[in-house]
């Protein structure tokens, strides 16, 4: 029987492989001949190796109660973008993780917000700053000497 140059490449990868082993991944896998390319095993498994899971909301509640059901988390804010971003698996220099179990806030400017910060550090004459008030007044609240709140009406005596 003879075999050609093909068949004996065959075997000789197959042989390779074999020899190769456990690649020693968290994630089972396997090394196949076809160029030695590293195959991830988990479509095949029951269940996932690990979680993965990306949670988005603009709700602050939910995001809040989404965190704080995890153990562990790493939570990172952009106070311009008015968003945050928690990784549950993150890891740390040691041990690093995989970082792809997020959570994401991203609030939304309100119409009240935008005009606050229209508002901001602008010149207002005082018959614009009424104008403004009043436009604004059931937004508006401040606090008094003894921590109470106070609205616009009470702000305006």
């Amino acid at each position: 029987m003879t075999m050609d140059h093909q068949a004996i490449e065959k075997i000789e990868a197959l042989v390779h492989a074999a020899q190769i082993g456990n690649p020693g991944t968290d994630t089972p896998t396997m090394l196949v001949p076809k160029g030695y390319e590293l195959q991830s095993l988990e479509n095949f498994q029951q269940s996932p190796a690990r979680f993965r899971g990306s949670f988005i909301t603009s709700s602050i509640e939910d995001y809040a109660a989404y965190v704080n059901e995890e153990d562990e988390s790493r939570v990172f804010v952009n106070v311009d973008a008015m968003s945050a971003k928690a990784f549950f698996d993150l890891g740390n220099a040691a041990e690093p993780g995989h970082g792809d179990h997020t959570a994401t806030l991203t609030l939304e400017k309100t119409n009240a917000f935008v005009a606050c910060l229209n508002a901001h550090e602008s010149a207002f004459g005082q018959k614009e700053l009424a104008h403004w008030i009043e436009d604004w007044h059931h937004c508006i609240t401040g606090i008094d000497s003894n921590g109470q709140e106070m609205t616009a009406q009470k702000l305006a005596a």
